[in-house]
Parts: structure tokens; C-alpha cells; sequence
């Protein structure tokens, strides 16, 4: 080797290694200056927590004393469910309104029975029927009322749907409330993403940076397929962020499956934002992945399908017709068109094998290739949205009434 090509790989080395110390420098920055950190100390990029976790006691602590200390929160703590709307309460803009009983309807009180000839029909769920996003006449609890009433079926819809509802607090606030209304028939707005909250407690663990900062009631499949409510009555407000801080000797830790020792210890590429970044991004192993939502022998979706079951029991015990209404994200549509097929296709089968399942998806798919998938979302349903559902619904009904008769 020539003397001058020897003095050539130093430098070369040396470049390398330097332009390598800066990419990394400027991938670290980039990720820094992208990211939030919250009161607690934990970092997010994009929305998803990355590097060491730290319980958010301080950031819920702060949100409970807003609820403590102020009436205008639209949800206040529940015993029984852990949250419900707040009576008399109208917020966003006036869009939200709820009566005496909280209960989301325009400025309108329910009778506990309903008139003679009216067929009563109650929705429970979470936010996808609460009708976020939209004014209540857009809601489709709001629009399947109206479409009855041009079917030539007089009909009251009460919607009992709650914002960042589990499918146990929907539950609930059915056997807590909904029931004392009489309806003939219940809708259960059944968004699948909700199988994880069925097996969340403290919702801070499950959504960083909730506004919500309760625990909630979570029912536990037990070995021989009963279903046990635990945290009930829930935690009350006090007592949420010393919870919080001290899991490990919690009685219940064990049942909050997004709590884990192991995701709030620290480890040597937690000193680098950009490394945690990329080991939990390649990870099979960050919170959520380990749960398995959709997978037929895990938790989730035993405790959902046995819960689904009660459900039905419990309004059939009533005299009520219960059925199911299928109710897909924005993201669950965005999958079929780009040919991915639904994430929880064999969950939907099991629920159809055990239940009444009036299916939107089909209408909506068709509706978003014929013209967009962002005309059928906010956040959540549009207007649009909502109308495709009431109507899906509307014909399922008026072909089962018609068949009774």
C-alpha cells in the first residue's frame, strides 16, 4: 500500500465516524424538537409514549383538581361507571347538551315510559354512538328517529352513548340507568377498538393525556367463564393519583393490562430519545402489541364476547330486543380499501355467531369509493356518516318489525 493511501484511511475513518456522530446528533434533535413532554417527565413523538414511562400522577392530578373544584367539566365521577355526563350541562359550543338525567338530547325530558304506540329504542356505546363531532340532530341516534317516523313507525331514540366508554361501562350505564326507561329495543354501538378498554382500569394507562383522568369498573374472565366486576365501586378522585404512584402494591395492578413493572424501568437507550424511538418502533414488545386485542383466546376478547353475552341476557330478562350495530373507524375502512382486510375480521364472525349484528361497513365502504372516505369522518362519523348508519338500521328494523307482524 502507497504511503499516501495509508494516510488516507485515518481520514476516511475518521469521516465516516464523524458524519455518523452527526447523523445521529441531527435524528436526535429532530425527534426532541418533534416531541412532548409532559408534567411527569414522559416523552411522546406522534402521539405514542417513547423511552422510560412514567406514571402521569402529576398531569391527572391537575386534571382532578379542575374536576374538584370547578362545575362546567362535561363528565364528572361515577361510582358505578366511573364517569357519566354532567345533568344540565351544554358544552362545545352548545352542540352537546344534556338534560336532568344526563342523557345527551335536545332540551328534552324522557318519560320513564314510553307514549302508547311509540317504539322506544335506547343506544349504548361509546363516543361513535354518543354522536361526537356533531351537533345531536346529526347523530345517527337523532337521524334513525326521524327515518322511522317517515317509515311510518312512530319512534322515541334515547342515546345513552358516553364519550370514552369501555363496552362494560355501556353495560352499566344500561343496568344503572337505561333499563328504568323500558325500551323495546337496545342498540349496542360495537366499535372494536373497545376491547381494549374492557381491560383497562385507569384510563390514563390506556390514553396519555386523557382529559378523563378516572378509573373505570373492569369485569375479569374467570377459569370457569364467569364474568366478575372488580374496582367497583371505582376509585374515588383522592385516590386515583396515590394509585397511580404506588401500582406494584395495588390489589388490583395485576387486571390493568397496560400496566407493566417492566415498561416504566430504565434502560441504557432511554438516554437517547431517537434510540428509544427506534427500539420501540422495532419492538414486538411495547405496550399494546403484548395485549393481543383481537386474537380469540386472549383476554380481551374472551372478557368482550362474554360480556356481549350478559349484555343481551340481561335486555332479553327486560323484555327488550337487543342488537348489535357495527360501527368502523376511519382507520378499520382505510384498511379495507387499501386491501388489507379488517384487523378484527374473526372477532366480527364470533359476535355474529352469538348475536344480532346489523352491519354498516358494507354501506359505508361503498359510500367512501363512491366518494371519499374523509366525507364520512371528523374525528368521527360526519353528518354523512351518521345518515348512512340511520339508515342501515332504519331498514334493518322496519324489515324485523314488519316480520313480527
Amino acid at each position: 500500500m502507497q504511503p499516501t493511501v495509508k494516510r488516507r484511511v485515518p481520514f476516511r475513518c475518521l469521516f465516516v465516524a464523524g458524519s455518523l456522530v452527526l447523523s445521529i446528533a441531527a435524528a436526535e434533535t429532530v425527534v426532541r424538537l418533534m416531541g412532548q413532554v409532559d408534567a411527569d417527565g414522559n416523552f411522546s413523538f406522534q402521539g405514542q409514549p417513547v423511552g422510560r414511562r412514567v406514571p402521569p400522577v402529576t398531569a391527572i392530578a391537575e386534571t382532578l383538581t379542575k374536576y374538584q373544584t370547578t362545575n362546567t367539566t362535561r363528565m364528572i365521577y361515577d361510582a358505578e361507571t366511573g364517569w357519566k355526563p354532567r345533568p344540565h350541562i351544554s358544552t362545545h359550543g352548545g352542540n352537546y347538551r344534556y338534560n336532568a338525567a344526563g342523557i345527551r338530547s335536545p332540551p328534552k325530558t324522557y318519560s320513564i315510559q314510553s307514549a302508547n304506540g311509540t317504539l322506544r329504542i335506547a343506544l349504548f356505546g361509546d363516543s361513535f354512538t354518543h354522536g361526537d363531532d356533531v351537533p345531536f340532530d346529526d347523530t345517527w341516534g337523532a337521524q334513525l328517529e326521524v327515518k322511522l317516523n317517515e317509515l311510518g313507525t312512530p319512534a322515541e331514540v334515547i342515546n345513552f352513548g358516553v364519550s370514552a366508554y369501555g363496552m362494560d361501562q355501556a353495560f352499566l350505564r344500561w343496568q344503572t340507568l337505561g333499563r328504568s326507561y323500558s325500551p323495546h329495543i337496545v342498540l349496542f354501538g360495537f366499535q372494536a377498538e373497545n376491547v381494549n378498554r374492557n381491560v383497562n382500569i385507569l384510563r390514563a394507562f390506556y390514553a396519555g393525556g386523557t382529559g378523563i383522568p378516572f378509573s373505570k369498573p373492569r369485569f375479569v374472565h374467570d377459569d370457569d367463564g364467569t364474568l366478575r366486576l372488580i374496582n367497583s365501586p371505582t376509585l374515588s378522585l383522592d385516590r386515583v393519583p396515590q394509585v397511580m404512584a404506588n401500582m406494584d402494591s395495588w390489589e388490583l395492578a395485576e387486571y390493568e393490562s397496560f400496566y407493566d413493572e417492566t415498561w416504566f424501568g430504565k434502560r441504557f437507550w432511554h438516554t437517547s430519545r431517537a434510540l428509544s424511538l427506534a427500539v420501540e418502533r422495532l419492538s414486538e414488545d411495547e405496550p399494546g402489541r403484548r395485549i393481543a386485542p383481537y386474537r380469540l383466546d386472549a383476554e380481551p376478547v374472551r372478557v368482550t364476547l362474554a360480556l356481549l353475552r350478559k349484555f343481551r341476557r340481561d335486555v332479553e330478562r327486560h323484555n327488550a330486543q337487543f342488537d348489535i350495530v357495527h360501527l368502523p373507524t376511519q382507520s378499520d375502512l382505510k384498511r379495507l380499501l387499501q386491501q388489507h382486510g379488517c384487523a378484527y375480521q374473526q372477532l366480527l364472525e364470533r359476535v355474529q355467531q352469538q348475536q344480532i349484528l346489523i352491519d354498516t361497513q358494507p354501506r359505508l365502504l361503498a359510500a367512501a369509493r363512491a366518494e371519499s372516505l374523509e366525507s364520512l369522518f371528523q374525528r368521527h362519523y360526519s353528518a354523512a356518516g351518521n345518515k348512512i348508519i340511520a339508515e342501515v338500521i332504519a331498514e334493518f328494523l322496519a324489515t324485523t318489525l314488519r316480520d313480527k307482524h
